[in-house]
């Protein structure tokens, strides 16, 4: 059947599949020529800062990948493949990036204590800063070609709410993480267990309200994985010599973890219970993984670097290839990649001027750094 579908493919349409599929190739030939895996032993800092970045630079080209084919027109079964594969893989993308933002919130609260929360009202604000000023930047590319939203939209999208065309989702969820942190902190008497009940409980109460209000469903249905993360803060050292002494018992929690996670696939689409179940078995394998390879890149530290206005930006270089006339193909891939590349790092060298607080900003997850938060 696929065969007899490839002969009746033009040349430029197997041309232009081959091109994304080399694309592919090449990003995972960087990954794994990156990765130093350990057979034998565990890799100490597989968690850390500057290899948690490392983590985020590539995740964040998987994510652009994804947000690329949505907006992709799929002539050929090349392509096709690529969206399917990009479907099932959906919000799996995010999860590493929610995941290291719990763990070092819940790293900085306990290495600076109350002071560290008590910052968390101007971390919001600067966030929402950052965030409103790429907002802006779409909303006068949108007064350019003319594109009309309500205003109610458009007043919205600076709370991030609504979306003019831009990601949005992902600062609802962190700006969220700190309002329920902050309070939760001070209504727990800053018990670190009981903090973590209090946020899982008030995401629980989020995800309720989105289901109710009928927001999408990838907007909400993640986030367990933030409390997750600061849970996991807490287990980490434990769990780590436990493992490092016990190969065998490491073998069996890959095994088992992996085989749920296989499991549940078939199953994840029935409710946000089993699929909740679904990305956290997808979460500890991940783990589980990063102790036996250790990615060193330069590039996908730059990348990491630069992953908040990589993430936030680069639908405007997809609808900046459509007004120049440019469909949404996959030979455009590489060039709208460049263009996000370009406008990110432009950013980032004017946006830190404007903050409260501090003459450089960090922020969370797709949103930037996170042990020093």
């Amino acid at each position: 059947m696929i065969s007899c579908h490839i002969l009746f493919l033009s040349s430029r349409q197997i041309e232009r599949g081959i091109n994304m599929l080399i694309i592919m190739v090449v990003f995972i030939a960087l990954i794994v020529s990156s990765s130093n895996i350990r057979i034998r032993g565990f890799h100490e800092d597989y968690i850390s800062k500057e290899h948690s970045g490392m983590i985020e630079g590539i995740f964040v080209v998987f994510v652009f990948f994804r947000h690329f084919s949505q907006h992709a027109v799929a002539t050929d079964y090349f392509s096709t493949s690529f969206k399917a594969i990009n479907s099932y893989v959906g919000q799996l993308l995010v999860i590493p990036f929610l995941f290291f933002t719990g763990y070092g919130t819940m790293l900085s609260i306990r290495n600076k204590g109350t002071d560290y929360v008590k910052r968390l009202p101007v971390k919001f604000l600067n966030l929402l800063i950052r965030f409103d000023i790429c907002v802006l930047l779409f909303c006068l590319f949108n007064l350019v070609t003319n594109k009309a939203y309500p205003l109610r939209t458009i007043l919205l999208s600076f709370t991030s709410w609504k979306s003019i065309g831009n990601s949005n989702w992902y600062v609802t969820a962190i700006l969220l993480f700190y309002i329920f942190v902050f309070l939760a902190h001070f209504l727990s008497g800053k018990k670190e267990v009981l903090t973590i009940l209090f946020v899982s409980i008030m995401i629980a109460l989020y995800m309720f309200l989105c289901i109710k209000l009928k927001r999408g469903v990838y907007s909400y249905n993640t986030m367990m994985i933030l409390p997750l993360g600061m849970l996991y803060c807490i287990i980490e050292n434990k769990l780590f010599r436990y493992l490092k002494c016990h190969q065998y018992a490491y073998i069996c929690l890959l095994g088992v973890s992996v085989a749920l996670y296989a499991l549940l696939s078939s199953y994840r689409s029935r409710n946000i219970f089993i699929y909740v179940l679904w990305i956290f078995t997808f979460l500890f394998s991940f783990i589980l993984l990063l102790m036996k390879v250790r990615i060193n890149s330069y590039l996908f530290g730059f990348l990491g670097r630069h992953v908040f206005s990589i993430y936030i930006l680069q639908r405007l270089s997809f609808m900046l290839l459509q007004e120049f006339g440019i469909k949404y193909n996959f030979d455009q891939f590489i060039g709208s990649f460049a263009i996000t590349l370009v406008i990110a790092v432009l950013f980032d060298k004017v946006i830190p001027y404007i903050q409260l607080g501090r003459k450089k900003m960090i922020i969370p997850g797709p949103i930037r750094k996170i042990h020093d938060i």
